[in-house]
């Protein structure tokens, strides 16, 4: 994650906003969001969530009115990166409903989003069939799975049939597989350590 943040916070016209039901990783990288929800409550994260579900609409008006199929970032409309660090925790101080709720909105704003410049990063320790939700999983352009302990974990992420179980085998930090909906490939991810966020973070907000 802190990898793909950095690019984001490098980049021009790129709107961060985060979820960081931990109080931990995004914390870090406060400066640079425009809008940070810290916790795992319900009310905040439906709050923000619809925000971005009501500036999605505004944004397919406009593009209506363009003449085209989809959205260029611009100073006006930058993409908006919704970052949620530990998915199977948001909304975990609701009950049952309530989180059903809020995976109900987030599919909402993956399928809705794509074509208006809105996007998301979903992050989480806990890959399991019971905390990644399928269908929001199925929204997702890519897949990224590291350290996982055995073929379930892997394909909560990829999905079933995306890997080969030799994949699975390489220990090496940073090692990954990638899957875009078809077979997965092999990726290697480079440490960035905590001295380095605020330098990154640093450099995002002169850009």
């Amino acid at each position: 994650m802190r990898v793909i943040l950095a690019g984001l916070a490098a980049s021009r016209n790129v709107c961060l906003v985060g979820i960081d039901p931990k109080h931990a990783e995004l914390s870090m990288w406060r400066p640079r969001f425009n809008r940070l929800v810290l916790g795992n409550e319900v009310e905040p994260t439906v709050t923000l969530i619809n925000d971005l579900l009501v500036e999605i609409q505004r944004r397919a008006e406009h593009l209506a009115t363009t003449q085209t199929a989809t959205l260029q970032p611009t100073n006006i409309n930058p993409w908006i990166v919704l970052v949620i660090d530990e998915w199977a925790e948001i909304g975990a101080a609701g009950d049952v409903k309530q989180r059903a709720h809020i995976n109900g909105l987030l599919r909402r704003y993956l399928s809705l989003g794509r074509a208006v410049g809105c996007t998301a990063v979903l992050v989480t320790q806990r890959p399991t069939n019971d905390s990644i939700d399928v269908g929001t999983r199925a929204l997702t352009t890519h897949r990224f799975a590291l350290k996982c302990g055995d073929r379930h974990q892997a394909e909560a992420i990829l999905g079933v049939g995306s890997f080969a179980l030799e994949q699975l085998h390489s220990s090496a930090p940073g090692r990954a597989l990638w899957s875009t909906g078809g077979l997965a490939s092999s990726v290697q991810f480079f440490n960035l350590t905590d001295e380095c966020v605020p330098n990154v973070v640093c450099a995002g907000l002169r850009v």
